[in-house]
Parts: C-alpha cells; sequence; structure tokens
C-alpha cells in the first residue's frame, strides 16, 4: 500500500523521464519494506538491454523490448522480498485516481 503522497513521490523519483514515452516498457516493482541495497548493487543496474534502478520501497525498471523474457527476472527472484509490478500506464492512472485536487 501507498498513500497518496508516497505515490506522488514515485512518480516524481522516476530514473527514466524518457522511457514514458513507452509506458509499457516501464514498470515499478513495489516492495513491502525497502529491498536490500547491497543485494540490489551486487546485481547491477544493468540486464542485457534492460536496467533497474533502486527507489524508496521501489525498484524501478526499464524494459528494451519486454518483460516477459528479460533477464531482469532472475534479478527480481534474487532481490526477494514481497513485491507487485506495475507498468507506467498502471502507476500514473492510480496517481490520477488518488490525487484531490
Amino acid at each position: 500500500m501507498r498513500t497518496a503522497s508516497e505515490l506522488a513521490d514515485v512518480v516524481a523519483a522516476n530514473p527514466f523521464p524518457t522511457r514514458i514515452a513507452t509506458p509499457k516498457l516501464l514498470h515499478v516493482a513495489f516492495y513491502d519494506t525497502q529491498p536490500n541495497a547491497d543485494v540490489v548493487k551486487e546485481i547491477g543496474a544493468d540486464h542485457g538491454k534492460d536496467q533497474l534502478v533502486l527507489g524508496e520501497r521501489v525498484l524501478y525498471l526499464s524494459y528494451a523490448s519486454t518483460s516477459h523474457d528479460s533477464p531482469l527476472t532472475a534479478a527480481l527472484r534474487r532481490i526477494g522480498g514481497v513485491w507487485t509490478a506495475r507498468n507506467w500506464t498502471t502507476v500514473t492512472k492510480l496517481l490520477s485516481l488518488v490525487q484531490v485536487d
């Protein structure tokens, strides 16, 4: 779960701003607790043409073509934890639903 403010922070902290043009290739993995930074560092940011960046209780995932056969899948298994991933379209739609004018 994230508050509206936390979700807004996730969107604002997107390390892949050029990827929003292809929102199905930009995902956010939401974790219940902060992923282990040492494990994330050990795994590394680059996985072929795919990349990951650690955020505040999230991992930002940038895919070159598809998430289904990405080497990032194995990386996420190594990081472990309880998480759920959503593409950028869903993340920003959720934010629009919780924002109060």
